[in-house]
């Protein structure tokens, strides 16, 4: 995020404004020189005490995205291939393969599906593996959750930053009108307003990103849910399937219905 407030540094400081600007503070380096450091240090110098405390958010946003999209794709949460061929093993009796399977899978459905497994093949009551399956799986969501909150925060807080530094940005340029009396000068009211405008563009730069990364990972991680939820049913459900009467297409038999009182009778009737 660091990189695109110095290139919205760079393209702001084309328009006439910018320049104004620059000349008005002669302790400002020029156009280009230091690169990226030096684009931040006019951000800050030209931008108030409020744009530090957006690029210190800036930076916090950033680790928060990368750090999320490491973990997302260690944990290969974007796919859940094995789920059908290991639920097929357990209908067809094969505990040993499912469990070789799952063995070389990682993840927050593979360990569901894991701990499911291994609950059904120790003979545990399914009451009590449901009880760990619950507990795994909310301890792989909470982690994949860690994080986020933040994120999101970020993503509210940082449009008011920048509305702040809009606001303080104002107060300065006509207080600044106040004390020049009826030597006003426009450059004076110009750099209250490149203030104001500098730090509403950040604030917006760093909340739109963090807004769409908060709402793609809550995404994710709702579906990783509800993939562990099914992958979890799957399990418990093998033995549907092992059943005898089972159909060409995997259905068990409709059994047929039990006899009522009427149909009683008239069987003692013929008889």
């Amino acid at each position: 995020m660091g990189l695109w407030l110095a290139r919205i540094l760079g393209f702001l400081s084309a328009s006439a404004g910018a320049r104004a600007a620059f000349a008005a503070t002669p302790s400002a380096p020029a156009a280009g020189e230091g690169g990226i450091l030096a684009g931040i240090a006019r951000l800050i110098e030209l931008g108030g005490p409020v744009v530090p405390v957006q690029l210190l958010v800036s930076v916090i946003a950033l680790a928060i995205i990368l750090a999320k999209l490491v973990q997302f794709v260690r944990a290969r949460v974007f796919t859940a291939a094995f789920v059908t061929p290991v639920a097929r093993m357990l209908r067809e009796g094969d505990m040993a393969g499912a469990a070789a399977r799952l063995a070389d899978e990682r993840g927050p459905v593979a360990a569901v599906m894991r701990a499911a497994a291994a609950g059904r093949a120790s003979g545990t009551p399914d009451a009590v593996v449901r009880e760990e399956v619950e507990r795994i799986a909310q301890a792989e969501i909470d982690s994949l959750e860690r994080g986020l909150p933040q994120l999101s925060l970020i993503a509210t807080i940082s449009p008011l930053l920048g509305l702040l530094g809009t606001v303080t940005g104002l107060v300065n340029a006509f207080q600044q009108l106040a004390a020049a009396g009826d030597r006003v000068d426009p450059a004076i009211l110009s750099s209250g307003i490149w203030e104001a405008l500098l730090t509403t563009v950040i604030g917006l730069v760093i909340a739109i990103p963090a807004a769409v990364c908060f709402g793609l990972f809550q995404r994710a991680v709702d579906l990783v849910g509800r993939r562990a939820e099914d992958a979890a049913t799957q399990v418990f459900t093998a033995d549907l399937y092992r059943r005898p009467g089972l159909g060409a297409e995997g259905a068990a038999e409709v059994p047929p219905p039990a006899p009522t009182r009427a149909a009683d009778a008239r069987l003692e009737a013929a008889k």
